[in-house]
């Protein structure tokens, strides 16, 4: 069953404030990585464990045969959760990798 998340409250905000990150991180992961600076192990394992969770909401949408889709409208709730944290951490990651 869809949840419908980005209709409601926290899912546009969710929306309004994801959608600009996913291109800003990989900049910001390479301009720093240009710097010679060196990630924080912990910031790096973070950032992997939200990969993880997104890619596990992500793949349950491909179980059902959309192999393209933006955001989590298709998701069940819990997979909608999951989404939503693992976007958090991989942001949370990213600050503590370079702090």
């Amino acid at each position: 069953m869809e949840y419908k998340y980005t209709q409601t409250f926290i899912g546009k905000i969710h929306a309004a404030l994801v959608a600009p990150t996913i291109p800003l991180l990989i900049i910001l992961y390479y301009l720093e990585y240009i710097k010679d600076k060196e990630p924080n192990l912990w910031g790096l394992i973070i950032s992997f464990i939200g990969l993880g969770l997104f890619l596990k909401a992500k793949f349950s949408i491909i179980k059902n045969k959309k192999l393209i889709s933006f955001g989590c409208d298709l998701m069940d709730q819990k997979n909608s959760l999951f989404y939503f944290v693992g976007w958090l951490l991989m942001i949370a990651g990213y600050f503590l990798s370079w702090s």
